[in-house]
């Protein structure tokens, strides 16, 4: 009969020795930045900026795309049009936060890129 240990990987290891990382058995990545830019189309309903916000996020920059349309940045979904701050027409916002955001705008469709970042440790 086969002994139960001959099948056990860490009979030949050193005693207080890992034979794997602790970030491939949890499924993280290393501790490097991670950045994503999205474009989206805003419409007059408050929506999620962006639609897929990425994880941990700590730093968030929204550009307006239009030439003449401006487009309005929330803190809630429920916040109206001119409760949020009013980004005009061609201009940019930046934050370091990790809010959660909405944008919408008055006037027909807009295009907006929204460039995020974010890191494994979050200093705040």
């Amino acid at each position: 009969m086969a002994d139960w240990r001959d099948n056990d990987y860490t009979k030949n290891r050193n005693t207080g020795v890992t034979p794997y990382e602790i970030d491939d058995l949890i499924g993280r990545e290393d501790s490097r930045d991670k950045v994503n830019t999205t474009f989206i189309t805003v419409s007059g309903t408050a929506s999620l900026l962006p639609p897929l916000p990425l994880g941990r996020r700590n730093y968030i920059k929204v550009k307006n795309l239009d030439g003449s349309t401006s487009v309005s940045i929330l803190d809630s979904a429920d916040t109206t049009y001119s409760g949020g701050y009013i980004l005009v027409a061609g201009g940019e916002w930046e934050d370091n936060t990790d809010a959660v955001l909405y944008i919408t705008t008055l006037a027909g469709s807009v295009n907006v890129q929204v460039y995020e970042r974010s890191s494994r440790f979050n200093y705040r």
